[in-house]
């Protein structure tokens, strides 16, 4: 059984695809640290650009018609999580 490891270096779709549809014949998924900083580091700009208010798409904004409607900040949250729902809608195990 092997791990898979995200690293800086670039992932492969066929090692992808592997660990999502082989599952089985893997071990665990691990990141390594300076992943971890990458990702807190763009977290952080996330949220300066919302203390600041600038309109991002899809986070303080709507979608679509509604990307000139500024959200208030205690939707933004709500907004991701209904984004993930409708995204993962009908996902499930394979039909065939």
């Amino acid at each position: 059984m092997t791990n898979l490891t995200i690293n800086n270096n670039r992932l492969s779709l066929a090692e992808f695809n592997r660990f999502i549809f082989e599952r089985e014949a893997h071990g665990h998924l691990l990141v390594t640290d300076d992943v971890y900083a990458r990702v807190d580091a763009s977290h952080r700009h996330l949220l300066t650009a919302i203390e600041k208010k600038i309109p991002l798409y899809g986070v303080t904004t709507g979608f679509g018609d509604s990307c000139m409607r500024t959200l208030p900040a205690e939707s933004m949250e709500i907004l991701q999580k209904n984004l993930v729902n409708y995204l993962t809608c009908g996902s499930g195990p394979r039909l065939c």
